[in-house]
Parts: C-alpha cells; sequence; structure tokens
C-alpha cells in the first residue's frame, strides 16, 4: 500500500508539474501574441500616417507641377514679346500674374511635404523664371535702351524660357515620379 500512495503521490505531483509548466507556457505564449498584435498595431498606424502623406505629398506635386508648367508656358510669349513692348506683350504679362501668385502659394503651401532635393529644383524654377520675368520687366521699361544690351538681355531671358525651365521641368517631374511611384517608378 505505501508502493502504491508513493506512485500516486508521484503521479500527482508530476500531473501538478506538468500543468504548471503548460500554465507557464502558455502565459508566455500569450505575451509573445500579445507582443506581436501591439507591434502589428503599431507598425499598421504608421503605414496609415505614411499612406496619408504619401497621398497629400502626390496632390501636391500634381498641382506644383501642373502650375509651373503653365506658368513656363506663359512665359515664352512674355519674353519673344518684350524688345517690341507691344499690347502682345502686356496682354501675356496680365496673364501671368494670376498663375504665378497662384503656383507660388501652392508651393510654400505644401513645401514641408516635399524633399529637399526637390525643394532646391523648385528653387531654381522659381529664381529663374521669376528672374527672367523682371529682366523682361525692365527692358519694357527702359527709357533709352542700349540696343546691344537689349538683345543680349532678350536672348538670354529667351534662353531662360526655352530651354532653362524646360530642364528644370523635366528634373522636377523626374523626381516628383521618383516620390510619386517608388525610385524603380
Amino acid at each position: 500500500m505505501i508502493a502504491a500512495g508513493f506512485i500516486y503521490i508521484r503521479s500527482y505531483i508530476g500531473e501538478k508539474a506538468a500543468n504548471l509548466a503548460r500554465k507557464e507556457d502558455v502565459e508566455q505564449l500569450t505575451r509573445i501574441v500579445e507582443s506581436v498584435k501591439s507591434e502589428f498595431r503599431v507598425r499598421e498606424e504608421l503605414h496609415k500616417r505614411r499612406s496619408k502623406v504619401h497621398a497629400l505629398q502626390v496632390k501636391a506635386l500634381l498641382d506644383l507641377y501642373a502650375n509651373l508648367l503653365e506658368i513656363s508656358d506663359l512665359l515664352k510669349p512674355v519674353v519673344a514679346a518684350a524688345p517690341w513692348a507691344g499690347p502682345t506683350y502686356e496682354d501675356a504679362g496680365k496673364k501671368l500674374v494670376d498663375p504665378t501668385t497662384k503656383a507660388e502659394r501652392n508651393y510654400h503651401a505644401n513645401k514641408l511635404l516635399l524633399p529637399g532635393e526637390l525643394v532646391e529644383q523648385v528653387d531654381k524654377f522659381f529664381n529663374k523664371y521669376l528672374d527672367a520675368l523682371a529682366v523682361t520687366n525692365s527692358m519694357r521699361n527702359a527709357v533709352a535702351p542700349n540696343m546691344e544690351e537689349w538683345q543680349k538681355r532678350v536672348a538670354e531671358t529667351q534662353s531662360v524660357a526655352a530651354q532653362e525651365l524646360p530642364q528644370l521641368l523635366r528634373s522636377i517631374e523626374h523626381a516628383a515620379r521618383s516620390i510619386i511611384y517608388g525610385p524603380e517608378g
């Protein structure tokens, strides 16, 4: 009987130890599952936030590119008409005011969404654009222009409008595509 009692106690203790081990295993598995679930929620929230920022970036880039393309196209007839300063110049110049203001506002409102490299390219675009416009306006208002100097400046502004701004636009477009579609897009 003592032997049977000893076997029973040993079996009982073994069963209790196994149950305790299972309970500890379940608790450990529960902690692991909860940790994974928590990390998943954090990553999901981060993904949602990034998706929202990306959507804002895409809209900002599309609007900005359309604005820059518009003012670049509108600048061409202004610089082409500058030496003659006729009604064509005045009409074209007036058409630039609202789109230029709109482009600048859009850019400054969304500048924080753009990467630094793209900001530099857009700043360069605006600097070239506004310089060409300022030169054209100064020629328009010149009292007795030096024709040789005038022709040189006209050629420079026409080069900006016909070559430099389109080149910057292509660079901006390439950078925007990389942001919208990813580096491989």
